[in-house]
């Protein structure tokens, strides 16, 4: 009865789609769950409408978004739909990220500036790391990047992805470095150390 709970809304591989209102009902009588890991679309009007809804209940909520980071910096900038014109002092996005990426420094950083609100850092490192966000996110090899991404950080000997997961294509491992090279330059930057946060 002391375990908190985290309850995922993602209808796209539960199937279920769950409304602000359901998800508000069952935060208002299962007080075990927390934290909501937001991953419905549209994530940018779906936040903004449960961050409302949860200012009735006299309760904190943790509201935490993933989809691999792909809407990381609109999820963090949400406005509230109260505000009349967009400032950053009507910021009512999620408290964080539970979700993958081989660079978790960079999705910390922006966590972390969106907490300071210092918003235009965020929107620096969301638009300078979101190629290679979505290159990650590719459906059929995203492991394999992923894996391969590791691989050069040091982190693991082998990229190689188990059966019935997909290799990395010779060609797609072409872009996987010449992207590398663009979001971290090999002159400015050894990936293998970490990131450091002077460069985020």
């Amino acid at each position: 009865p002391n375990t908190s709970i985290v309850l995922q809304d993602l209808p796209s591989s539960s199937g279920v789609y769950l409304s602000i209102e359901v998800l508000v009902r069952i935060l208002s009588n299962i007080p075990q769950v927390t934290t909501v890991k937001l991953e419905s679309l549209p994530t940018v009007s779906r936040l903004s409408a449960l961050r409302t809804s949860l200012k009735l209940l006299d309760v904190e909520y943790s509201v935490l978004t993933g989809l691999g980071a792909l809407y990381s910096g609109f999820d963090l900038l949400v406005q509230s739909p109260s505000a009349s014109t967009p400032s950053d002092s009507g910021r009512v996005g999620s408290d964080g990220f539970m979700t993958g990426f081989a660079f978790p420094e960079v999705l910390l950083a922006m966590n972390r500036y969106a907490q300071m609100k210092e918003y235009g850092k965020v929107r620096q490192l969301y638009e300078k790391y979101l190629p290679l966000i979505v290159l990650e996110q590719q459906p059929v090899e995203g492991l394999a990047i992923r894996k391969e991404l590791y691989r050069q950080r040091g982190l693991i000997e082998s990229s190689h992805v188990r059966h019935p997961g997909k290799k990395l294509s010779i060609t797609l491992k072409r872009v996987v470095q010449e992207q590398l090279e663009l979001s971290f330059p090999s002159d400015q930057v050894d990936i293998k150390d970490g990131i450091h946060e002077s460069l985020l």
